[in-house]
């Protein structure tokens, strides 16, 4: 009966975590954000989507994940874990990055891909938008909106949002140049293309 309660417990406080950056994500998107459940391919795990429409800008999605950061990625904030959830943009009309942000998740859940700012998944955007221009993902701590998804510190964790950002071979190679900050330091400048995968190249 203890063992139920303490389960229950866990829950409890995972639900209320989840909460709190909802009403965060739901702040910085505005509109009426939903939230979907998108299920692995083989349906053995799934990852809450909140996804917000026309926003930031008329016929762009912004999405974030709520769930991520109940699974470790064996890194630390002083004495806490540190965490991470997804967010990213898109124009409307590629329905299936939901789907892409959700993949990303699910990567992370089941320790297949690292969660650290400036990692770059290569090759991983074509399998969901075949057209972009844009070929890998790079993750990293970096505001698509107005106001910023803020870090939020719980008694247990630390959890810290990453942009999921479409970035091309030339900005890949620029990247591994000169390093992230200079890359996002370009990013900030043209921040209003970064929802169209079809975009040219900054570089």
């Amino acid at each position: 009966m203890k063992q139920q309660k303490n389960k229950i417990s866990v829950l409890e406080q995972q639900l209320r975590q989840n909460e709190t950056l909802y009403h965060n994500a739901c702040e910085v998107f505005g509109g009426s954000p939903r939230v979907f459940r998108h299920y692995s391919p083989a349906e053995e795990m799934s990852i809450d989507i909140l996804t917000g429409t026309d926003t930031p800008r008329q016929g762009e999605v912004s999405c974030a994940t709520l769930g991520v950061m109940h699974y470790p990625v064996g890194q630390r904030v002083g004495k806490k874990p540190l965490r991470f959830e997804l967010c990213g943009i898109c124009r409307a009309e590629y329905e299936d990055f939901p789907e892409l942000i959700s993949r990303c998740a699910v990567q992370i859940m089941t320790a297949q891909a690292k969660c650290t700012a400036g990692t770059v998944w290569e090759d991983s955007v074509r399998t969901y938008i075949p057209e972009s221009k844009m070929h890998h993902i790079l993750l990293a701590p970096f505001s698509l909106w107005d106001k910023s998804l803020s870090d939020q510190t719980f008694d247990d964790i630390c959890v810290r949002w990453m942009a999921v950002l479409l970035i091309s071979e030339e900005e890949y190679a620029y990247l591994k140049q000169t390093g992230l900050n200079a890359l996002l330091n370009l990013f900030e400048e043209k921040k209003e293309i970064l929802s169209d995968p079809l975009r040219e190249s900054i570089l």
